[in-house]
């Protein structure tokens, strides 16, 4: 989510390729938008390229994949049974559940009272204690001072991603501002490990990205800020090759360098995520994810440090310039603005159904009982069939019966789940 001067502006979904933007602006042109929607909508798209061009959003897409499927096969493994309890658990996938507590910790604290006038008192790594087989399993605790008042918070890939988009944005846009949680944590944590640390914006995108190229970016970004602190490297060529020496392992392959590792969970991620499409209806997404995948995977490989050919641009307009030939070149993901408007583009594909992603987050919200109501009420009154809501998407699960069926309805009948009826506790 992007919040910027104490405002709501806009967000990204996280594995599920969707935009929303705070403005009621058209959004087919992007050089019709003001330059504040515009801001946002950069600020955000960055988010959908760390999606696909770090190992941390293609690890998070695939446990998404598979947190879901275990709550699919829960319901579902009870023939007799017409109806199932809310939230569902899926600790009957001891494995599935592990990784989900472990992705989770990775991501770090949402919110905290961090300020720009909290002073880090210190940096540490703790054993978590609670994930079974891995309660040894260290991550990252941050503690501070407000004036008198100690606190801390648990540091990782959340204030990573939107440090670094913060810091994207800045760089192409003037008056950029944002709270310093958890849009100013890295810079402040440098600050701390590094205190004589040259380097500018472009060097600290740089610690960002790579960061996220760890399965837990948090504890790979404390360790590598001391490696670069204790080798005293500022230089864009040196952070680099710093990186270049690291190897990670993989579960499956061993030690993997950040390039083999990347690429493992690509190819992966990509094949988790078609599996939520079992019907020929929805073979036209799978053909838009299989294009997807594979321009920006080839793209980041080839060009691994491709923030900073944009950010090398001698001034904010050229770097503009720059970043939109990425949106040209790998298309939007749905977007969507305050009046329910769904825009999408791609130079080569144009899913009829692609609102289904959405809608499975959704079927997600309910399940876990994150919300009641379906939210996409406007995106479906504004669909292309035109308005196919009613008064049950306040109570969606009845929408896998009806005809037509909305984008919820689609999911849910797809999965075999609307024969059965969720209940709270």
């Amino acid at each position: 989510m992007h919040i910027s001067r104490s405002k709501f502006c806009g967000y990204y979904l996280p594995s599920f390729f969707y935009i929303e933007l705070d403005t009621d602006n058209p959004l087919d042109n992007l050089n019709t938008l003001s330059n504040e929607d515009k801001s946002t909508f950069f600020h955000e798209y960055t988010h959908f390229l760390q999606d696909l061009t770090t190992t941390f959003g293609l690890t998070n897409i695939i446990n998404t994949v598979n947190v879901q499927k275990a709550i699919n096969d829960e319901i579902l493994k009870s023939n007799e049974q017409k109806t199932f309890k809310i939230p569902v658990s899926i600790e009957n996938y001891p494995d599935t559940d592990i990784y989900h507590n472990l992705n989770e910790m990775f991501y770090g604290d949402f919110e905290s009272v961090f300020n720009r006038d909290s002073i880090i008192e210190k940096i540490e790594l703790v054993e978590n204690g609670i994930i079974l087989g891995h309660e040894d399993k260290k991550y990252v605790k941050v503690s501070f001072s407000n004036f008198h008042n100690s606190h801390s918070f648990q540091f990782g890939a959340i204030q990573i991603m939107e440090n670094m988009a913060f810091l994207i944005e800045r760089n192409l846009f003037d008056n950029v501002t944002s709270p310093t949680y958890p849009y100013r944590v890295v810079e402040k944590i440098i600050e701390h490990l590094y205190p004589s640390f040259q380097g500018g914006d472009k060097e600290k995108i740089m610690i960002c990205d790579y960061s996220l190229m760890a399965p837990d970016p948090g504890k790979f970004m404390i360790e590598f800020i001391s490696k670069l602190e204790e080798l005293k490297v500022n230089s864009v060529i040196g952070i680099y090759e710093v990186l270049k020496k690291y190897n990670f392992h993989s579960t499956t392959s061993g030690q993997m360098t950040v390039f083999n590792l990347y690429e493992e969970r690509y190819e992966l991620a990509l094949r988790s995520i078609k599996e939520y499409f079992t019907i020929e209806l929805f073979d036209e997404i799978k053909n838009w994810l299989d294009s997807l995948f594979d321009e920006i995977s080839t793209f980041k490989l080839e060009n691994f440090n491709f923030w900073l050919d944009i950010l090398n641009h001698s001034t904010k307009q050229e770097r503009q310039t720059a970043f939109i030939q990425l949106t040209i070149k790998f298309g939007f993901p749905l977007i969507s603005n305050n009046n329910g408007k769904i825009v999408f583009y791609h130079p080569n594909h144009r899913p009829e159904h692609l609102l289904v992603l959405k809608a499975i987050n959704e079927v997600a919200g309910v399940l876990n009982r994150r919300q009641e109501a379906c939210g996409m009420k406007k995106c479906c009154e504004k669909g292309y069939e035109g308005d196919i809501t009613n008064n049950d998407c306040n109570s969606p699960w009845l929408r896998g019966s009806q005809d037509p069926l909305c984008p919820f309805g689609q999911v849910i009948k797809m999965w075999g789940l609307y024969e059965k009826m969720p209940l709270g506790d």
